[in-house]
């Protein structure tokens, strides 16, 4: 695990070589790396080709997070809320203007992309009734020493 505090704000990076989960039903996936970052608007990622190696989701802990494709949409990422990236989708994420944004992001690796379009439907994000839960969990995944498949909770 690395930390990097900035003008930016705090991110921490965490190398999952091997975890596996379960977002609904009985649907494994694989979590090659993943991340919790506390950034204000000086915080600005730009993918111009996409995530080629997979699935990205976001965990949005505070409001302040915004998506934007390569056409020019935007898509606010409230508190509570998961929002999703498809692989080789050109894109960019960052906090607005003013805000901060809580996050927790996760690569994933091998996750049928029907299962997930099914639990976005025609959607990039989806609200929750609470993030508590799931931060908890993705934490507990950050912090174990044993990074043998397994699976933990359901994360949606």
């Amino acid at each position: 695990m690395y930390s990097i505090d900035g003008d930016f704000g705090k991110v921490r990076h965490i190398p999952l070589p091997i975890g596996f989960n379960t977002l609904q039903a009985d649907v494994p996936f694989h979590i090659s790396v993943g991340g919790w970052h506390c950034c204000n608007e000086k915080y600005h990622f730009i993918r111009e080709s996409g995530f080629d190696s997979g699935h990205l989701l976001f965990f949005s802990v505070s409001d302040g997070g915004r998506l934007q494709f390569s056409n020019g949409n935007i898509i606010k990422i409230p508190a509570s809320s998961v929002a999703w990236i498809p692989p080789g989708i050109p894109h960019s994420y960052f906090t607005a203007s003013g805000e901060n944004w809580e996050f927790y992001w996760l690569h994933i690796a091998e996750t049928p992309a029907l299962q997930l379009k099914n639990i976005f439907r025609d959607s990039f994000c989806i609200t929750l009734s609470d993030i508590t839960e799931i931060s908890r969990e993705i934490e507990n995944l950050f912090h174990s020493k044993n990074k043998n498949p397994r699976r933990f909770g359901r994360l949606l």
